[in-house]
Protein backbone atom coordinates (compact mmCIF):
# COMPACT_ATOMS: atom_id res chain seq x y z
CA UNK A 1 0.00 0.00 0.00
CA UNK A 2 2.66 2.27 0.67
CA UNK A 3 4.77 1.98 -2.35
CA UNK A 4 1.00 2.06 -4.48
CA UNK A 5 0.44 5.58 -2.54
CA UNK A 6 3.73 6.86 -3.10
CA UNK A 7 3.53 6.43 -6.88
CA UNK A 8 -0.15 7.92 -6.32
CA UNK A 9 1.52 10.96 -4.64
CA UNK A 10 4.39 11.47 -6.87
CA UNK A 11 1.90 11.19 -9.89
CA UNK A 12 -0.79 13.58 -8.78
CA UNK A 13 0.99 15.87 -6.43
CA UNK A 14 -1.30 15.46 -3.60
CA UNK A 15 -2.18 12.52 -1.35
CA UNK A 16 -5.15 13.00 1.31
CA UNK A 17 -5.47 10.73 4.05
CA UNK A 18 -8.01 11.39 6.50
CA UNK A 19 -7.40 12.07 10.03
CA UNK A 20 -3.30 13.10 9.29
CA UNK A 21 -3.49 15.81 6.60
CA UNK A 22 -2.77 15.94 3.15
CA UNK A 23 0.55 15.64 1.65
CA UNK A 24 1.70 17.68 -1.11
CA UNK A 25 5.01 17.84 -3.19
CA UNK A 26 5.72 21.34 -3.45
CA UNK A 27 7.65 22.80 -6.30
CA UNK A 28 11.21 25.61 -5.65
CA UNK A 29 11.70 27.62 -8.42
CA UNK A 30 15.10 27.35 -10.62
CA UNK A 31 17.72 29.15 -8.87
CA UNK A 32 20.77 30.98 -11.04
CA UNK A 33 24.22 30.43 -9.55
CA UNK A 34 25.83 33.66 -11.27
CA UNK A 35 29.16 32.29 -9.41
CA UNK A 36 29.64 28.95 -11.92
CA UNK A 37 26.95 30.62 -14.74
CA UNK A 38 24.80 27.94 -14.44
CA UNK A 39 20.97 27.66 -13.67
CA UNK A 40 20.01 25.39 -10.89
CA UNK A 41 16.49 22.63 -11.98
CA UNK A 42 13.43 23.19 -9.73
CA UNK A 43 13.53 21.51 -7.09
CA UNK A 44 10.81 19.47 -5.05
CA UNK A 45 9.89 18.52 -1.26
CA UNK A 46 6.93 16.80 -0.03
CA UNK A 47 4.96 19.40 2.85
CA UNK A 48 2.02 17.74 5.22
CA UNK A 49 -0.78 20.07 5.43
CA UNK A 50 -3.50 19.65 8.13
CA UNK A 51 -6.80 20.09 7.97
CA UNK A 52 -6.93 23.42 9.86
CA UNK A 53 -4.77 24.49 6.33
CA UNK A 54 -6.93 22.85 3.64
CA UNK A 55 -9.92 22.02 4.90
CA UNK A 56 -12.08 18.45 5.06
CA UNK A 57 -9.82 16.04 4.37
CA UNK A 58 -11.38 13.32 2.18
CA UNK A 59 -9.89 10.75 -0.08
CA UNK A 60 -10.96 11.16 -3.92
CA UNK A 61 -12.42 9.09 -5.61
CA UNK A 62 -9.26 9.24 -8.42
CA UNK A 63 -7.96 8.01 -5.60
CA UNK A 64 -9.93 4.53 -5.63
CA UNK A 65 -9.67 4.00 -9.05
CA UNK A 66 -6.09 4.63 -9.30
CA UNK A 67 -5.76 2.07 -6.19
CA UNK A 68 -7.84 -0.60 -8.25
CA UNK A 69 -5.46 -0.17 -11.12
CA UNK A 70 -1.92 -0.33 -9.60
CA UNK A 71 -3.14 -3.49 -6.85
CA UNK A 72 -5.27 -5.15 -9.84
CA UNK A 73 -8.56 -5.02 -7.72
CA UNK A 74 -12.03 -4.48 -7.64
CA UNK A 75 -12.16 -0.40 -6.68
CA UNK A 76 -14.58 -1.30 -4.04
CA UNK A 77 -12.11 -3.87 -2.52
CA UNK A 78 -9.52 -0.65 -3.00
CA UNK A 79 -12.10 1.25 -0.86
CA UNK A 80 -11.78 -0.86 2.12
CA UNK A 81 -7.84 -1.71 1.95
CA UNK A 82 -7.28 2.10 1.99
CA UNK A 83 -9.38 2.47 4.87
CA UNK A 84 -7.71 -0.20 6.85
CA UNK A 85 -4.55 1.34 5.94
CA UNK A 86 -6.00 4.99 7.68
CA UNK A 87 -7.23 3.54 10.53
CA UNK A 88 -3.95 1.28 11.06
CA UNK A 89 -1.67 4.23 10.76
CA UNK A 90 -3.47 6.58 13.15
CA UNK A 91 -3.73 4.01 15.85
CA UNK A 92 0.44 3.72 15.35
CA UNK A 93 0.28 7.51 16.07
CA UNK A 94 -1.38 7.20 18.74
CA UNK A 95 0.75 4.68 20.76
CA UNK A 96 3.20 6.69 19.86
CA UNK A 97 5.23 4.95 16.83
CA UNK A 98 7.10 6.76 14.70
CA UNK A 99 6.21 5.52 10.84
CA UNK A 100 8.88 6.08 8.31
CA UNK A 101 7.29 5.74 4.64
CA UNK A 102 10.38 4.92 2.46
CA UNK A 103 10.84 8.02 -0.59
CA UNK A 104 8.22 9.69 1.78
CA UNK A 105 9.31 11.20 5.36
CA UNK A 106 8.58 9.89 8.90
CA UNK A 107 5.21 10.71 11.11
CA UNK A 108 4.91 10.89 14.90
CA UNK A 109 2.73 12.30 17.07
CA UNK A 110 4.30 15.63 19.28
CA UNK A 111 3.48 15.97 23.02
CA UNK A 112 0.06 18.05 22.41
CA UNK A 113 -1.03 15.34 19.92
CA UNK A 114 -0.43 17.13 16.41
CA UNK A 115 0.91 14.98 13.99
CA UNK A 116 4.43 16.16 13.13
CA UNK A 117 6.29 15.33 9.58
CA UNK A 118 9.88 15.02 8.50
CA UNK A 119 10.23 14.78 4.93
CA UNK A 120 12.18 11.99 4.20
CA UNK A 121 13.80 13.81 0.50
CA UNK A 122 14.70 17.43 1.68
CA UNK A 123 14.56 18.48 -2.18
CA UNK A 124 15.48 16.67 -4.98
CA UNK A 125 16.09 17.15 -8.33
CA UNK A 126 14.98 15.30 -11.40
CA UNK A 127 16.67 17.78 -13.69
CA UNK A 128 20.30 18.98 -14.02
CA UNK A 129 21.99 22.17 -14.11
CA UNK A 130 22.10 24.14 -17.44
CA UNK A 131 24.91 26.61 -18.69
CA UNK A 132 23.45 30.03 -18.50
CA UNK A 133 25.57 32.44 -20.55
CA UNK A 134 23.81 36.23 -21.14
CA UNK A 135 23.81 36.79 -24.37
CA UNK A 136 23.65 40.65 -25.53
CA UNK A 137 22.53 41.32 -28.87
CA UNK A 138 24.25 44.26 -29.89
CA UNK A 139 22.55 44.71 -33.54
CA UNK A 140 19.07 43.83 -32.15
CA UNK A 141 16.51 46.63 -33.32
CA UNK A 142 13.76 47.97 -30.80
CA UNK A 143 11.27 50.54 -30.73
CA UNK A 144 12.26 53.66 -27.79
CA UNK A 145 9.31 56.32 -27.55
CA UNK A 146 10.22 59.58 -27.83
CA UNK A 147 8.17 61.99 -26.84
CA UNK A 148 4.78 61.22 -28.96
CA UNK A 149 6.88 59.40 -31.64
CA UNK A 150 8.04 55.92 -31.80
CA UNK A 151 11.42 55.63 -33.63
CA UNK A 152 13.71 52.75 -34.10
CA UNK A 153 17.27 51.82 -32.32
CA UNK A 154 18.64 52.26 -35.55
CA UNK A 155 17.27 56.06 -36.50
CA UNK A 156 17.93 56.94 -32.70
CA UNK A 157 21.46 56.06 -33.32
CA UNK A 158 21.57 57.74 -36.33
CA UNK A 159 19.87 61.17 -34.88
CA UNK A 160 22.18 61.39 -31.97
CA UNK A 161 25.28 60.34 -34.25
CA UNK A 162 27.79 63.24 -34.71
CA UNK A 163 27.57 64.92 -38.19
CA UNK A 164 30.38 64.24 -40.14
CA UNK A 165 31.43 67.30 -42.21
CA UNK A 166 32.44 67.19 -45.31
CA UNK A 167 35.53 69.00 -46.50
CA UNK A 168 36.48 70.36 -49.89
CA UNK A 169 39.96 69.35 -50.96
CA UNK A 170 40.92 72.96 -52.32
CA UNK A 171 40.77 74.26 -48.64
CA UNK A 172 43.41 71.99 -47.63
CA UNK A 173 45.72 73.31 -50.96
CA UNK A 174 45.15 76.44 -50.12
CA UNK A 175 46.27 75.90 -46.70
CA UNK A 176 49.20 73.89 -47.37
CA UNK A 177 50.10 76.96 -49.97
CA UNK A 178 49.51 79.25 -46.86
CA UNK A 179 52.13 77.28 -45.14
CA UNK A 180 54.61 77.23 -47.51
CA UNK A 181 54.18 81.28 -47.94
CA UNK A 182 55.07 81.82 -43.99
CA UNK A 183 57.74 78.96 -44.23
CA UNK A 184 59.27 80.93 -46.83
CA UNK A 185 58.98 84.99 -45.72
CA UNK A 186 60.20 83.33 -42.27
CA UNK A 187 63.17 81.79 -44.32
CA UNK A 188 64.25 84.87 -45.78
CA UNK A 189 63.95 86.92 -43.12
CA UNK A 190 66.15 85.05 -41.17
CA UNK A 191 68.66 85.22 -44.13
CA UNK A 192 68.59 89.03 -44.88
CA UNK A 193 66.85 90.70 -42.07
CA UNK A 194 64.25 93.52 -41.96
CA UNK A 195 65.68 96.35 -43.70
CA UNK A 196 64.67 98.60 -46.56
CA UNK A 197 67.58 96.84 -48.94
CA UNK A 198 65.89 93.39 -48.17
CA UNK A 199 62.95 94.14 -48.61
CA UNK A 200 62.70 96.78 -51.86
CA UNK A 201 64.65 96.65 -55.22
CA UNK A 202 68.39 96.92 -54.64
CA UNK A 203 69.42 97.77 -58.02
CA UNK A 204 70.38 101.94 -58.49
CA UNK A 205 67.99 104.00 -60.20
CA UNK A 206 69.39 106.07 -63.45
CA UNK A 207 70.09 109.58 -63.22
CA UNK A 208 67.83 111.68 -65.49
CA UNK A 209 68.21 115.35 -66.39
CA UNK A 210 65.96 117.18 -67.76
CA UNK A 211 66.41 120.03 -69.92
CA UNK A 212 65.76 123.54 -69.97
CA UNK A 213 62.43 124.50 -71.70
CA UNK A 214 62.38 128.22 -70.77
CA UNK A 215 64.33 131.15 -71.18
CA UNK A 216 65.40 134.03 -69.29
CA UNK A 217 64.40 137.62 -70.34
CA UNK A 218 66.69 140.69 -68.84
CA UNK A 219 64.89 143.62 -67.53
CA UNK A 220 64.51 147.12 -69.27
Amino acid sequence: MYKALYAYLVRYGRLTIPGVGILVVERQAAVMDFTTRTAEPASYRIALQHSGETGSETASHRLFGWLAGALNIHQREAVIRFNDFVFDLKKKLRDGAKIRWADVGTLSTGLAGEIRFESAVRAFQPETAVPAERIIREQSEHTVRVGEEEKTSTEMKELLAPAIVQRSPWLLIAGILLLLTLLFTGWHLSQHGLTPSAVGDQSAAPLKITPVTYEAIPAR
